[in-house]
């Protein structure tokens, strides 16, 4: 395939909330996407209701990020057959709330490799191409259990706290040849995830952000308008206002 005019970004856990709205908004805004997510039936029908704007390629592949050498293996693949990687979004992730003697080292090796160890394996594939084209994007989506997780989160908070870890060693690392690292860590955001874990009971409607909420976020970050907070952590959450807060933390 050839290579694209337009900048390419990577998405996991693309078919449904955060993933689908940052893939739908993107490719509305002239960036070509390529969606990664397990199920290959789901993510399709989902690609397929993208209206992206004329010209932008949406690209779909199955795979589980979850698998550091699957992850890094997509990404590579990926570079070769768009011909660039401008953004890779890590969005793929695993939050079933587990008390802390359930949590067994399996939970927890698990949920460390779709939240951390993926991730870093993707960011990992696509390093090199980035430092040879002189710069490149990498969003990591992380939590707001990162710094106050939920009681049960023992495993996904200690995850996302890792993640943030990630961002700062990328942008450590990468800042000087143009690699540009975020962490967005939402707070309640209103997906299935989200519902297989708190009823609206725990966890009310008017507590959560929309999944479009957290892609605006995104995209100012893949576009150059939050170049202020590189390497650091994005914390977004649906304010006593009903507006989006967002501050920043390390």
């Amino acid at each position: 395939m050839a290579s694209s005019s337009n900048p390419v970004t990577l998405i996991t856990g693309a078919s449904s909330g955060i993933g689908l709205s940052t893939s739908r908004l993107l490719a509305q805004q002239g960036i070509d996407v390529v969606m990664v997510a397990r199920n290959e039936e789901r993510l399709r029908k989902a690609a397929g209701g993208i209206d992206a704007a004329e010209g932008v390629r949406v690209e779909t592949i199955a795979a589980d990020m979850g698998n550091p050498a699957r992850a890094e293996a997509t990404v590579r693949g990926v570079i070769e057959r768009m011909g660039r990687l401008d953004v890779l979004i890590n969005n793929a992730g695993m939050g079933e709330v587990r008390a802390i003697p359930e949590s067994d080292d399996q939970f927890i090796e698990t949920t460390f490799a779709v939240n951390v160890l993926g991730p870093m394996a993707a960011i990992r594939g696509a390093w090199k191409h980035w430092l040879e084209r002189g710069g490149g994007c990498v969003v990591n989506i992380s939590s707001w259990a990162a710094r106050d997780p939920f009681p049960g989160f023992f495993a996904y908070g200690a995850s996302k706290a890792a993640l943030n870890g990630v961002t700062r060693s990328c942008h450590n690392d990468g800042h000087e040849a143009g690699v540009r690292a975020f962490s967005v860590c939402p707070g309640a955001v209103e997906t299935p995830m989200l519902r297989a874990s708190f009823d609206e009971k725990t966890v009310g409607k008017e507590l959560c952000l929309s999944p479009e909420d957290v892609a605006k976020v995104v995209l100012a970050c893949v576009r150059g308008e939050r170049d202020s907070e590189v390497g650091r952590a994005i914390y977004v959450r649906r304010g006593e206002d009903g507006g989006v807060e967002i501050t920043i933390g390390d």
